[in-house]
């Protein structure tokens, strides 16, 4: 009905997209750059004492001078390189999310009943009956049209500005020498200045030592749990058949085991998603200035880059494959795997099908992380790898033999597998200075995945600590009646429905009260159930039923947050105040505010944070 009015990729072309190239050429500048330091470093020190022995005279002088002032000229590209690299994975992250917000605007056009052709132009598939009728759903088509030029638009600017941007960091770069000597003795400019900053050693491995030692211990502290929900559902299976079939006891404990194996499943999704990096050859990996770290391995034929910081334990790193095909990052903070957020979904093989449907009809829903979204999180990534693994053992294919019968206790096999690995090289290799392995289930900060939030920032939350659900009986409950969301809010695939954000009509606020613009002044305490990662908070304190949100968010970390100031809101951000409508058969009529960024998209909390807008309170 509407086409896009500027020449811009098909929809087929935005779907085959892949940025990685943008990776690749990053971690190919860091390692050059690290390359180029390293090497003229290694000159200018061999002219101290060449041969092991001290050089003296004007000979050696002028070959000090040259290669000291080597290593502070060469210290000019090579942050450039830097910058560049910078620049080329901050872009990939942009231009990935901006082509995953273009595919989510076509997936509710087509959940509403509309076709998206090749041109972004849309057709409707349902029968009208009336002039009236007719007039919405052309309204509707027309509505749909806009949002998703609107979301493509962003990612072509996004595009533009990466390139332009990379263009600005690489000039001159094509034309860079050493300049002109003098005289016979070369005393170039600024040569007896340090380079700053001044490069790590390219042999420190601490690093990647970091990251082993806390994926290592992620695997552990994940096991602990999956055992601990084995354990819940081996007890309610044993209170079934220890009070006999028809007890009012065993119909209780029947009625609990759907829950059970689903939290069970997701436990072991968990673990699969951590990383596992045991297999690279440490000498592979190029280190750089401020933790940056970046290396590669091969995934079904493909070579996978790993690019990042790890600095003192704490940064981000983003694997292009991440062990089942999918993109993910990954946050760190203080030693250990605090968040991970996948970013595509990858392709989906007979394999892949065959296995989210025994899943499925095992446990009876998708993971409980899961985006709100089509094309956002793919389902069970982490039993996606753990299945991969044990394919890798037996030859086969990775959905080879399975039933809904055999999945679970297949995939605790590989777990265990997994776990007994990070146990044995985590005790021998690193154990870290006085940190003991966890082998417990007592105090594990949680693994935060996505969580269902429409629209989440591509950069993952790194929580100041560990916060805990709200007790049962907290007052935030009362007058809560969980209800099951049902058919009227789930897809087909059991996927939970949010109202769209996207649409002009703003189906998450009751009409009419909404605020564009809201002012929160300074010391405004706020709260949200879930991760940071969302874009939705409330006041403080408001009712969990007046916030339409699904039963399992109950059982989500409650987060609390005061505004600190006021004007530190990212440029071209704002803050749209609202009373939430009924959703999720829960009554809504709460104040909630939206957080909208520069795009008019829906922005998250762990941005406000960054920016100084937000502070955590404990």
């Amino acid at each position: 009905m509407a086409d896009l009015a500027v020449a811009v990729p098909s929809l087929s072309q935005v779907e085959s997209a892949s940025f990685g190239y943008l990776l690749s050429a990053a971690a190919y500048w860091r390692s050059l750059s690290h390359a180029l330091l390293a090497g003229f470093t290694e000159v200018r020190e061999a002219t101290q004492a060449p041969g092991g022995g001290i050089w003296r005279g004007r000979a050696a002088q002028g070959a000090q001078q040259r290669a000291a002032g080597d290593v502070t000229t060469i210290g000019v590209p090579c942050e450039q390189l830097l910058t560049a690299a910078g620049i080329a994975e901050r872009g990939h992250q942009q231009l990935e999310a901006h082509r995953q917000g273009v595919l989510e605007a076509v997936n509710d056009a087509i959940r509403d009943g509309f076709i998206v052709n090749d041109d972004y132009s849309v057709t409707d598939t349902r029968d009208y009956y009336s002039e009236e009728e007719f007039e919405q759903r052309d309204a509707a088509a027309h509505a749909h049209a806009s949002f998703i030029g609107h979301r493509v638009m962003n990612l072509v600017a996004a595009d533009r500005e990466t390139a332009t941007s990379l263009d600005s960091a690489t000039e001159g770069l094509d034309v860079f020498d050493f300049g002109a000597e003098a005289d016979d003795t070369v005393r170039l400019a600024g040569w007896d200045r340090p380079l700053s900053p001044a490069p790590n050693d390219p042999t420190d491995q601490s690093a990647f030592d970091d990251l082993l030692r806390a994926n290592d211990q992620a695997v552990l502290d994940a096991m602990a749990r999956v055992k601990a929900a084995q354990q819940a559902l081996d007890d309610a299976a044993a209170r079934a058949y220890a009070h006999g079939a028809g007890s009012d006891e065993a119909r209780d404990a029947m009625t609990r085991l759907p829950a059970l194996k689903k939290n069970l499943a997701d436990a072991l999704d968990e673990l699969g998603k951590i990383p596992d990096y045991s297999s690279i050859d440490p000498a592979s990996v190029q280190l750089g200035p401020d933790g940056a770290l970046s290396f590669a391995y091969t995934l079904q034929g493909q070579k996978m880059v790993v690019t990042g910081t790890l600095k003192n334990g704490s940064g981000e790193i983003y694997d292009q494959g991440a062990g089942s095909g999918s993109s993910a990052y990954f946050t760190y903070q203080d030693g250990k795997l605090v968040a991970s957020r996948f970013l595509d979904p990858g392709r989906v093989t007979p394999d892949d099908a065959l296995l989210q449907n025994t899943i499925f009809t095992a446990v009876g829903a998708g993971p409980a992380v899961t985006a709100g979204k089509a094309s956002v999180e793919a389902g069970w990534q982490g039993m996606r790898t753990l299945f991969a693994r044990e394919a890798l053992e037996a030859g086969g294919g990775s959905a080879t033999g399975l039933t809904a019968d055999n999945v679970l206790p297949r995939a605790i096999a590989q777990a265990e597998i997994r776990a007994q690995a990070a146990a044995d090289d985590l005790a021998i290799h690193h154990p870290g200075l006085g940190a003991p392995v966890t082998t417990s289930a007592d105090h594990f900060p949680p693994v935060i995945t996505h969580d269902h939030v429409p629209h989440s920032g591509p950069h993952a939350p790194a929580p100041a600590a560990e916060v805990h659900p709200l007790p049962a009986d907290s007052p935030l409950f009362d007058g809560y009646h969980p209800i099951e969301p049902g058919p009227h809010f789930t897809d087909s695939a059991g996927h939970l429905i949010y109202p769209n954000d996207g649409l002009a009509s703003k189906p998450y606020a009751i009409p009419g009260t909404v605020i564009p613009n809201a002012n929160l002044a300074t010391g405004t305490e706020l709260g949200r159930f879930g991760s940071e990662y969302g874009g939705y908070m409330a006041p403080k304190g408001t009712p969990f039923a007046e916030l339409s949100l699904p039963p399992e968010s109950a059982t989500k970390p409650y987060l609390r947050y005061v505004v600190d100031d006021p004007t530190a809101l990212p440029p071209g951000w704002h803050i749209e105040q609202s009373q939430t409508a009924p959703w999720f058969h829960q009554p809504g009529g709460g104040t909630q505010f939206r957080i909208i960024d520069e795009f008019g998209d829906t922005g998250s909390v762990e941005e406000l944070i960054r920016s100084g807008f937000l502070r955590r309170q404990q």
